[in-house]
């Protein structure tokens, strides 16, 4: 059996471009928003885990990137830590399908394949919902809240 070489260093080529070309790849999900507006959190300390709702146009006007509160313990860690378990775990999964669309494409010299996730679908609305009295920010939990995630 005869391996070519000149294949088989076009494949690696190929391979290290794919390679290339996923170093820095950034994948977007956009967040859906349940009937009302507001879109879905989760307080990132491990201790809480508490599940929220924040009102879409508070979150991008009112919270500040690096430092959001949870409304029940009052932790606060950076807006880019506010995803749920099942938006991170669906964020991962669209990137790997981009990552093997990629590969498979150098292998192949195939077309793409492409997602087929386009957004992170809310839950239906929850009644517990809260103004905070000091930045007027609307959000909402299942649960007790103490502290306003926006400020």
């Amino acid at each position: 059996m005869r391996i070519n070489s000149r294949g088989l260093s076009g494949l690696a080529k190929r391979l290290e471009d794919a390679a290339k070309s996923i170093d820095g790849l950034k994948v977007s999900v956009p967040l859906g928003q349940d009937t009302k507006g507001f879109i879905e959190k989760e307080c990132p300390i491990e201790e809480c885990k508490f599940q929220f709702r924040v009102f879409a146009q508070n979150w991008t006007e009112k919270s500040r990137d690096e430092a959001v509160f949870c409304p029940k313990c009052g932790g606060s860690a950076p807006a880019n830590q506010f995803f749920t378990t099942e938006q991170v775990a669906i964020a991962r999964k669209k990137a790997f399908q981009e990552v093997k669309g990629i590969f498979s494409d150098s292998l192949k010299g195939a077309h793409p394949i492409r997602s087929t996730i386009s957004s992170i679908e809310a839950s239906p609305a929850l009644a517990n919902e809260t103004n905070c009295s000091n930045c007027k920010a609307k959000y909402a939990s299942s649960g007790d809240m103490s502290y306003c995630p926006c400020c």
